[in-house]
């Protein structure tokens, strides 16, 4: 009864504070909606990797809660998710390559271990479902790249 209350209410309501919220709210870099899809962004520009606990919860990856976040919420639409990092040579227009670092971050957001330590309220399916939506990373400089971004048009840090 107390979890059919708790999941009813947050389906209903959005208040910073209740008896039934454990987090905050998440707060990706980017959330874009369209008809048919929900994409969450995590852009990086100075940080060594992930955050990967909350104040709640130590393990809790943050991509994989701001994508928890968003499979609630979606509907009928598909979900993506993805980091954007600093190229392998920082600073550098022309450094496309994901540094190794967060090659492995990448394959780490969506470990068992990293599945079962962020979406606990979560069964075994639905954490593959929700690690399915996970793309990987790519670079700020293959962004400038692909969408004709001058590089002196990004800011030095992205906050």
């Amino acid at each position: 009864d107390t979890i059919e209350r708790a999941l009813n209410a947050l389906r209903r309501d959005s208040p910073q504070k209740a008896w039934y919220l454990l987090e905050g709210p998440t707060r990706p870099d980017a959330y874009i909606v369209t008809d048919d899809t929900v994409i969450v962004v995590e852009g990086k520009r100075t940080e060594a990797g992930p955050t990967v606990k909350t104040t709640w919860m130590p393990g809790r990856h943050q991509m994989l809660r701001h994508i928890d976040c968003a499979w609630e919420s979606r509907g009928h639409r598909t979900v993506y998710g993805f980091f954007i990092v600093e190229g392998a040579s920082d600073h550098d227009p022309s450094a496309l390559d994901v540094p190794p670092h967060w090659i492995q971050a990448a394959k780490t957001t969506i470990s068992g271990d990293a599945l079962a330590s962020s979406l606990p309220h979560r069964g075994p399916d639905e954490q593959a479902e929700i690690a399915r939506c996970f793309l990987g990373v790519t670079t700020w400089q293959t962004l400038c790249a692909t969408f004709d971004i001058p590089w002196s048009a990004l800011p030095s840090t992205v906050s």
